[in-house]
C-alpha cells in the first residue's frame, strides 16, 4: 500500500466516522468521504495516482447505477445550496460507503508498495534538457 492509498483510506474512514454518526450530513462534508473513497478506488483498479479533477475518477462505469446518480444529484444539489445544508443519506448509500472503504482495504493489502525511486531518471531528463 502506497503513502498515496494510506492517506486516501485514512481520511474516508475519519470522515466516515465523523460524519455518518448523524440521521443527516452537510453536504459539502459528504465530499470529504466520496472523493478520497473515489481515489483509493481508482489506484486500486487502475495500480496508478488518480487524476485530480474530480470528473476524471467519477465515472459511471466504476459505480454501481444507483450510486453514480445518488452522487450525480449530491452535485447538483451542492452547487445550489448553501454550504452548511445538511440531508439525510439514505440507508443503502451510507452502507455503501462502509462497504467500499472495506473493500479497498482488503484490496490496498495487495498493491505493492511502489518504494523510493529517486531522483535518478528525473535528473537525466532534466540534463539532457539543458544539455550538460
Amino acid at each position: 500500500m502506497t503513502k498515496w492509498d494510506r492517506l486516501y483510506l485514512s481520511t474516508a474512514n475519519k470522515m466516515i466516522d465523523c460524519y455518518l454518526q448523524t440521521p443527516k450530513v452537510n453536504i459539502k462534508k459528504l465530499f470529504y468521504i466520496i472523493l478520497p473513497l473515489l481515489a483509493c478506488n481508482w489506484i486500486v483498479n487502475n495500480k496508478t495516482m488518480q487524476p485530480t479533477p474530480f470528473k476524471k475518477i467519477f465515472i459511471k462505469r466504476a459505480l454501481p447505477d444507483y450510486i453514480f446518480a445518488f452522487i450525480n444529484d449530491l452535485l447538483i444539489e451542492k452547487k445550489k445550496t448553501s454550504e452548511k445544508d445538511e440531508i439525510k443519506l439514505p440507508i443503502k448509500f451510507s452502507n455503501w460507503l462502509k462497504k467500499e472503504t472495506q473493500n479497498v482495504k482488503n484490496a490496498a493489502k495487495h498493491i505493492p508498495h511502489g518504494g523510493k525511486t529517486g531522483w535518478n531518471a528525473l535528473n537525466q531528463i532534466m540534463l539532457s534538457f539543458v544539455k550538460i
